[in-house]
């Protein structure tokens, strides 16, 4: 997946639609849901392991953890270690992307 590069305006961040907007330009997908909570981060790598056809092991082994993390993580255990989390999300293909809310 492409990173979508945007840009900063008299040091202000672009706007949500600009966002979206870039990122559509380059076929990017938008994400359809928010992470709120740990629970919500867990179902959805349990969604994206799913869809590729792995199980909780096979995911463990090819992030070289065990299958006990990845069902730490699936359920959303809040005390799971960050570093790891992001290599899985990796692995799976997906990207971590923070926006600010709108007020």
């Amino acid at each position: 997946m492409k990173r979508v590069k945007t840009r900063l305006t008299h040091g202000k961040l672009p706007e949500r639609d600009d966002i979206a907007l870039e990122a559509d330009l380059f076929n990017e997908k938008i994400p359809n849901g928010k992470i709120r909570s740990t629970a919500d981060l867990g179902k959805l790598v349990a969604k994206q392991r799913k869809a590729q056809g792995l199980t909780q092991v096979d995911l463990a082994g090819l992030g070289q953890t065990g299958s006990r993390f990845i069902g730490d993580l699936e359920r959303g255990k809040g005390t799971v270690q960050c570093d790891k989390v992001l290599h899985i999300l990796n692995l799976l293909g997906l990207d971590v992307v923070i926006a600010e809310r709108k007020r």
